[in-house]
């Protein structure tokens, strides 16, 4: 009887062919260049999460800056209606924890990255107006919002009719 053998599918393991990284029955690691390859992707999508990350961080804080403004008017409308007028015993540069007392707010927000108070109002009593500001960390340097509704980004906080 005879017997018919298979050929082998597998093949030799140790048989050096061509672009095979078997040598002297070992198996060799990875080279140096794919090595570099792979550590230079890794540090690319690093760098571009690094900088999504930051970006967010500041729009998140510009966010909370423009709430804390839109607090401060919201105050600021509800004592001219209580009053009649808007307060002009507000300090004229910063926002303190004694214009909060008198805008009737349990507490003045702090700027979310200095954690200090860099929220500025200004009383034009000529005209009984007002203007609250604070500085951003994105495109423009200030976001405004002004008595007569309008809020807006800008490099110049005089827009708001204060004549």
């Amino acid at each position: 009887m005879k017997i018919n053998v298979i050929p082998d599918l597998i093949g030799d393991p140790y048989k050096k062919e061509p672009g095979s990284r078997v040598k002297h029955g070992m198996t060799s690691g990875f080279t140096l260049i794919e090595l570099l390859i792979v550590i230079a992707i890794i540090s690319a999508l690093s760098a571009i999460s690094v900088m999504t990350y930051t970006g967010a961080q500041k729009r998140a804080r510009d966010a909370q800056r423009r709430s804390d403004l839109k607090q401060y008017q919201t105050a600021i409308e509800a004592y001219a209606v209580k009053t009649g007028s808007f307060p002009f015993n507000l300090s004229d540069a910063i926002m303190t924890s004694q214009n909060m007392s008198v805008l009737n707010l349990p507490s003045y927000p702090l700027d979310p990255k200095s954690g200090v108070s860099t929220y500025g109002y200004r009383y034009c009593g000529s005209v009984s107006k007002y203007r609250l500001y604070a500085q951003l960390e994105g495109v423009s340097n200030n976001v405004v919002y002004c008595s007569d509704g309008r809020n807006f980004e800008t490099n110049n906080v005089g827009l708001c009719p204060c004549i």
